[in-house]
């Protein structure tokens, strides 16, 4: 009887095995390699576009204003762009349309501050030592209405932004890894503060630092990490065919990645690669890696 029960036991579990594969074939992971590390002068890479071939990339709060182009396989900086003018309060997201650049001095860690803005530029001048008179988009949250910084679970914070057409897709940096809430707004220049409501949410458990679309296969990746233990988780969601606020979560793929670092920057560097950028403070350090699907 025991040898029945347990060739019984067996086959069953044969059985559901095979519907469960048949019902969740597993997608093949991406292929994960370090690309470069990074320089001293680099050490918070928190935006990452990359235009005609080159990488751009810039630091988080306490570095100048300044872009830098960096050798894709040495990682040394190539060349310096400073934008006058503007200042560098919380620099976290760098973005580019077939014109412009934008960059989004909006990271909000306490959900305190009161002048959150995008810097727009021409990319016609990005390789020179300055831009003279970057432009700034000024916006505020319509459903924020505690400025006291006690709310540590807030939703509230900017890390991630892409251009999709003539429009800037902002997504929150959730700490209650719950749901990213998406703005949109146009890049015209405005006299008047922008007063935003969320146009889209989607489900994300963990925080989202980074994002970038593809305009030529409609795919969007946002990174971001588990921030509950050092040194940090860092994952990849792929939406495909994204248009906002239109959207199927049935087309949405998580991948955790299989480094530890505070990954905070993110951009395709061609259909089918990701360059990942990671800061100073977690494991993996000052680096950038691809991640091929």
């Amino acid at each position: 009887m025991k040898r029945l029960f347990f060739c019984c036991c067996i086959s069953v579990a044969v059985i559901f095995v095979g519907c469960v594969d048949d019902k969740y074939t597993p997608l093949p992971l991406p292929e994960v390699s370090l690309a470069f590390a990074l320089p001293e002068d680099i050490n918070e890479c928190s935006g990452a576009e990359m235009l005609h071939g080159e990488l751009w990339v810039h630091n988080d709060s306490g570095d100048d204003p300044v872009l830098y182009n960096v050798d894709l396989i040495t990682g040394e900086i190539e060349h310096r762009t400073h934008l006058a003018g503007v200042g560098n309060v919380d620099w976290e997201e760098a973005a580019f349309s077939t014109e412009y650049g934008y960059v989004g001095d909006y990271g909000n860690n306490k959900a305190m501050r009161t002048d959150l803005k995008i810097i727009k530029f021409p990319l016609s001048e990005l390789h020179r030592e300055t831009i003279d008179a970057p432009q700034e988009i000024f916006f505020k949250f319509a459903d924020q209405i505690d400025f006291s910084g006690t709310d540590t679970l807030h939703n509230f914070d900017i890390e991630a932004m892409v251009t999709v057409g003539e429009d800037l897709h902002l997504f929150t940096k959730d700490r209650s890894h719950t749901v990213i809430n998406v703005y949109r707004l146009t890049t015209e220049i405005t006299d008047f503060e922008r007063s935003l409501l969320p146009d889209a949410t989607i489900p994300a458990d963990g925080m989202i630092t980074a994002a970038d679309y593809d305009e030529a296969t409609g795919r969007l990746a946002l990174l971001g990490y588990h921030d509950w233990r050092f040194p940090f988780d860092p994952f990849v969601y792929i939406i495909d065919d994204y248009r906002a606020p239109n959207w199927s979560a049935e087309r949405m793929t998580h991948y955790a990645l299989p480094f530890s670092g505070k990954a905070e920057a993110v951009t395709w560097e061609d259909e089918r690669t990701l360059l990942v950028g990671t800061e100073a403070g977690g494991a993996a350090g000052e680096k950038v890696y691809r991640v091929a699907f």
